[in-house]
């Protein structure tokens, strides 16, 4: 073989190896950005970059809470959610309540609910909460021009039984 016959195998072969970990490197974040994109315990909390701006409207909200005085407790089975909502006084209120509910790791899997009351006070809805976990319940009742909002964190499953 001669010299420059040579070279120009040589030439191929490094450039050919320094391509390969271009190419390579281009797989490897293509399957990163893919696992990123695709993965369901991957959320964007809605309006995180504005909290510091509505830190007020937050504040004259828990207020507005604090002042109607009602409060919502929760229960929860892997078909039945179930809130029980009192006043100040412990008296049942009737208001139209709706929920957006998450399990913890899978935040970006939102169900809306909305809740047929049973009795005075004593609001159910059925909902698909299979997975066990620490469960997330963002309450919205309205009565009226009252509104109350909550949010609570609920065990279900084998978690709640320890």
């Amino acid at each position: 073989m001669t010299a420059p016959a040579q070279e120009r195998r040589a030439r191929r072969f490094w450039i050919s190896f320094i391509l390969m970990f271009f190419v390579g490197q281009g797989v490897l974040w293509t399957f990163a950005l893919d696992k990123v994109f695709n993965d369901p315990s991957h959320a964007v909390v809605e309006q995180y970059d504005d909290y510091d701006n509505r830190w007020e409207a937050a504040q004259q909200e828990r207020s507005l809470n604090a002042a109607l005085g009602w409060q919502a407790q929760l229960s929860a089975d892997h078909e039945h959610l179930v809130v029980k909502l009192t006043d100040a006084l412990g008296k049942p209120v009737d208001a139209e309540v709706t929920a957006k509910v998450f399990h913890k790791a899978r935040a970006a899997e939102k169900q809306e609910v909305v809740f047929t009351s049973s009795e005075p006070g004593l609001l159910v809805s059925e909902l698909d909460m299979e997975r066990s976990g620490m469960w997330r319940v963002r309450l919205t009742a309205t009565r009226g021009h009252e509104t109350f909002t909550d949010v609570q964190d609920i065990a279900i499953g084998q978690v709640a039984q320890r």
